[in-house]
């Protein structure tokens, strides 16, 4: 029989986590009594660490706008890519005109 995958809602993260920010019980505890893997827990423990209050965005994709972000930002870091290109090729080929 396949197992299911459990899914986590960030509002069923946070109240996991709970008892672990708050100091009441360990990660183990909390891993035998919820039946979630400690390291599953851990790497939602750093998650929270870094990213603070946007951790858990939700189902792994960004909202429309955040997607559009991403996508322009990569856009960006392609043409200042290419910019550089032909400012060092200009500079090349320029010095090589000269006597």
């Amino acid at each position: 029989m396949a197992r299911v995958r459990r899914q986590f809602s960030r509002e069923d993260k946070l109240e996991i986590l709970a008892p672990i920010l708050a100091g009441e019980c360990g990660v183990g505890e909390v891993s035998k009594q919820r039946r979630i893997h400690d390291s599953v827990l851990q790497r939602w423990l750093a998650e929270l660490a870094s990213s603070g209050a946007a951790a858990f965005p939700g189902s792994g994709r960004p909202d429309p706008a955040q997607a559009e972000v991403v996508a322009l930002r990569k856009r960006l870091a392609e043409v200042e890519q290419e910019n550089a290109i032909l400012k060092n090729a200009l500079a090349y080929f320029g010095r090589r005109g000269q006597p």
